[in-house]
């Protein structure tokens, strides 16, 4: 049965995907041991790699999954939004951090939510370190990860990096023309309203102005008959 955890205390660590890929990729025993000792990989309880499935120290790659490492349980865990896709990345990775004072780590490959398209391996993987970090601090099973909305995501994240990127007088530029050209279109909405109001005052105008000489005309009518009665008479 899977194992409970429950303290917030308990040390995690994020490794940056450049470090995870040098760890991976490099056949130099003393950088990779470096790598290790300067991030404190040994010392904390929880470790975070994302994972590429380029397997080069040039720039590449199509694919991200999510390596936990459980230093209590001396347990790897690997999070893959396409299932086996990124299996031999993971065991290049593996082999490069195993502690050789322990005994050789179990590694468990966890059913979790798929992507369902070509590129989402990204937030995917960013979704699983989030909900398995709430799994952690709430006492839950690691490995239960629900409600997992890449399009939500991705608008959260973008919303997120445009916060960082966008210089905050820029925003506020941005946020000012934002509501004057809200107010404009309130205008227009007013004066189009004002004109169709003049205009159908106007049609009604016509109207009235089109039977007023009818009126008339039957009144001098009558004048006219009353005239030749009154004539004869």
């Amino acid at each position: 049965m899977q194992q409970k955890h429950s303290s917030k205390d308990e040390k995690k660590i994020f490794v940056n995907p450049v470090i995870t890929q040098l760890i991976k990729v490099s056949t130099d025993e003393k950088d990779i041991k470096g790598a290790i000792d300067d991030i404190g990989l040994r010392k904390a309880d929880w470790l975070f790699f994302q994972v590429n499935n380029n397997h080069t120290d040039k720039e590449g790659g199509t694919h991200w999954s999510l390596l936990l490492y459980s230093q209590n349980e001396n347990t790897f865990y690997h999070f893959d939004p396409i299932c086996g896709m990124n299996d031999e990345s993971v065991t290049m990775l593996i082999k490069k951090l195993i502690d050789s004072g322990k005994k050789i780590p179990e590694v468990k490959y966890v059913i979790c939510p798929r992507q369902r398209n070509s590129y989402d391996c990204g937030p995917y993987t960013l979704m699983f370190a989030e909900k398995i970090v709430e799994n952690i601090e709430a006492g839950r099973e690691i490995t239960k990860i629900r409600d997992c909305d890449a399009r939500e995501y991705r608008i959260k994240l973008r919303n997120k990096i445009e916060e960082k990127t966008k210089p905050k007088e820029k925003r506020l530029k941005e946020d000012k023309n934002k509501e004057s050209d809200e107010k404009k279109e309130e205008e227009k909405e007013v004066t189009k309203t004002n004109e169709e109001k003049m205009e159908q005052k106007k049609v009604e105008r016509k109207k009235n102005a089109g039977t007023l000489p009818t009126r008339n005309a039957s009144l001098e009518t009558d004048v006219e008959m009353n005239i030749e009665i009154n004539v004869e008479k």
